[in-house]
């Protein structure tokens, strides 16, 4: 049964895994992420991640951008969950928020990218007369894995646009029938048939769906997926991560070695050490006792009880009598 510090720990490290694939999308492909999350704006600038009000406290944000509604500049806030948001997260949005007005002076608009399905599309925070904070909510689970194959499959794997990439590194978060593991075998697959002049381009979406992979699948999926889409790789790619393999292994099994031989040093040296400081104790002990059977002999001369002398020495009888 596993504990529960370990769970606790594996939950940790899916929430960090989450939000590094969100970022690295949003951050390299924002207009596509909303487009595919059908939020009506288009960032012209990007902010800072981190802002600080007069804490001093550091607020991270996963993405801020500058944009126009109506005319008007506004910042818009787009917040990364992997599940829905807690009274802390309400909380910590609002600092965001009151944050960004300060810093920038613009109207400020909040918007949840959820992977579970949401109860709700937006809530209100009335503050006070002149300030209402509305924090609007969007699942990924509101977008079907299905249609996004279907999109890029009708456009015969061509003019791939930001939304497409972006999709294809998040449908695991999206809704469908299938096993994750069958998504991810099938988002490889597809990203294999893109026809993208810049190849940096695939691996960088490979990039992402193989972390996926190590966050949301078995060991024996993920074993799986790994052996399939290995195949994918190209073969001088396929030979360089074996020989960086074996180079591994190799480094591995030579810092084992010396590590034994370190370790097997170590223990000579201190049974050495425990041997000699034996020795020391049992000549001293042979010393000591000597001393003693010359100080009973003179007390037996001097005609002291044979008793006496046993309790002032420690001595038997016997070692008294025979020294």
């Amino acid at each position: 049964m596993k504990s529960l510090d370990y769970i606790s720990r594996k939950q940790q490290e899916y929430h960090q895994y989450n939000d590094y694939i969100f970022k690295q999308t949003v951050q390299k492909r924002a207009n596509g992420v909303l487009k595919l999350l059908g939020i009506p704006y288009t960032i012209n600038n990007i902010i800072l991640s981190e802002i600080t009000d007069l804490g001093p406290k550091i607020h991270r944000l996963d993405f801020a951008g500058e944009t126009i509604k109506n005319g008007e500049d506004i910042c818009f806030v787009l917040e990364c969950q992997s599940q829905l948001p807690t009274d802390d997260d309400i909380l910590r949005f609002f600092q965001y928020v009151s944050s960004l007005l300060v810093l920038k002076k613009q109207k400020v608009e909040l918007y949840i990218l959820c992977m579970q399905k949401a109860p709700y599309n937006e809530k209100e925070f009335v503050l006070n007369d002149d300030c209402t904070y509305t924090m609007h909510v969007i699942s990924l689970k509101d977008i079907r894995a299905e249609d996004i194959f279907k999109r890029i499959e009708d456009k015969n794997y061509n003019h791939i646009s930001d939304e497409d990439i972006a999709a294809l590194q998040l449908i695991a978060y999206t809704d469908y029938n299938e096993t994750t593991l069958e998504i991810l075998k099938r988002a490889y697959k597809t990203v294999e048939q893109l026809n993208i002049t810049n190849q940096n381009e695939k691996q960088a979406i490979f990039y992402i769906l193989n972390i996926l992979s190590v966050n949301m699948l078995d060991e024996n999926d993920y074993t799986e997926f790994m052996e399939e889409t290995e195949m994918i790789l190209d073969p001088r790619e396929r030979y360089m991560k074996k020989k960086m393999q074996e180079e591994y292994e190799e480094k591995l099994k030579e810092l084992k070695q010396a590590n034994n031989k370190k370790l097997k040093e170590e223990k000579q040296a201190h049974n050495k050490k425990l041997k000699e400081e034996k020795q020391k104790l049992k000549e001293l002990k042979q010393a000591n006792n000597k001393k003693l059977k010359e100080i009973a002999k003179k007390l037996k001369e001097e005609k002291i009880p044979i008793e006496t002398i046993t309790k002032t020495t420690g001595l038997t009888e016997k070692e008294i009598q025979n020294p």
